[in-house]
């Protein structure tokens, strides 16, 4: 683990996505934070030690799924929507070299694999950032400990415009209303993953956030570990 010093930065954008509007100050004590994803050999290791049942495991609960038919209760396949037409640079340093591992090309039809990867990259394959991070960008998105609101929560409450050391959010406010059906609290998730494009999704920036049933995890989705004082 590397130690992230306590500080105020500005969360969120004005100027992309809806939910990551409005940019806000926030203040945070200092952490640790694992220097790399955790890998699947890692995963592997823990769930045979501690017997843990993964999500994909669990059967589903009709309680979560109310209006769902029997047979639908069960794993599905990912669905791609029409991408929308952003203009982007790419993730790119100044001399051209790729800094992280993303979609290069235009989604879903093409990718020129610019980068060298396909799909996941190994770990440490690209650089560092500033804290000697790796992939806090692309390669896989990363859960976060906080419940997802369409507006964001930690707007709110503010002491003199910045806010200071929040924690969570709000657990039954973190339901979809668009599938009023489904009774699945969400996460933030962030980083983006080895699927974002430019012309598709640009959340591979660092104030762009997206939500995540508990019960859904992907190949293009993963976490690491941080440790309080």
């Amino acid at each position: 683990m590397v130690w992230i010093p306590g500080g105020t930065f500005l969360m969120g954008s004005d100027h992309h996505y809806a939910e990551e509007a409005s940019a806000h100050r926030v203040t945070v004590d200092g952490f640790w934070m694992d220097q790399y994803l955790v890998t699947n050999a890692q995963f592997q290791k823990f769930v045979k030690a501690t017997g843990y049942v993964t999500f994909a495991e669990r059967p589903a609960n009709p309680e979560d799924y109310p209006s769902a038919r029997p047979e639908m209760l069960q794993p599905s396949s990912c669905v791609f929507v029409k991408p929308d037409r952003l203009v982007d640079k790419g993730n790119h340093y100044p001399k051209g070299k790729m800094m992280a591992n993303t979609w290069q090309g235009e989604f879903p039809w093409e990718n020129l694999k610019t980068d060298g990867y396909e799909r996941t990259s190994r770990v440490a394959s690209f650089p560092a950032n500033g804290y000697r991070l790796y992939d806090m960008i692309g390669n896989v998105w990363e859960w976060t400990t906080d419940w997802y609101q369409e507006h964001n929560w930690m707007r709110q409450d503010s002491c003199c415009g910045t806010l200071v050391n929040p924690r969570g959010g709000d657990r039954e406010a973190s339901y979809d209303p668009q599938t009023p059906g489904i009774k699945i609290p969400r996460k933030v998730i962030k980083g983006g993953s080895f699927l974002c494009a430019p012309s598709y999704c640009r959340r591979y920036r660092p104030p762009a956030r997206m939500a995540e049933p508990l019960d859904t995890s992907t190949c293009h989705l993963g976490f690491r570990l941080i440790v309080r004082p």
